[in-house]
């Protein structure tokens, strides 16, 4: 019985709620997952007493914060490499080729690297 409950644990809430990506290959799902955490906004309110995947899913808006090109755009490729790493595990590094920033929207060039293949992908937020 044991046995049982933690194979039914075992899936992830997303993989639980979102059978859409079943008949996707790895790196299909993994540009899927990071277009998801790119595109969610984190949560900026106050700080939760505990730290939250909830709350802390998603990259900070670029536009409010970031617009401006140079070093704020530097710091913005980092928190985007930071974020990815943390909700996409599959992944072993990230790196920002470019990135562009407009009033309404934004854009990045990234190279993502699985364990065996690289994906380079264009993604919009």
């Amino acid at each position: 019985m044991f046995l049982l409950v933690f194979i039914m644990v075992a899936k992830t809430l997303l993989e639980k709620l979102d059978t859409s990506c079943a008949h996707l290959s790895l790196q299909e799902s993994v540009c899927h997952q990071v277009q998801r955490i790119i595109s969610t906004r984190m949560y900026l309110g106050l700080k939760p007493v505990f730290d939250s995947w909830v709350t802390g899913f998603g990259v900070p808006e670029i536009v409010e914060e970031y617009a401006n090109a140079g070093n704020d755009h530097d710091e913005y490729r980092e928190i985007l490499r930071q974020k990815i790493l943390e909700f996409e595990p599959r992944l072993t590094d990230v790196k920002v080729k470019s990135l562009n920033s407009y009033t309404d929207r934004a854009n990045c060039q990234l190279v993502l690297q699985l364990a065996e293949c690289e994906i380079e992908e264009q993604f919009f937020f």
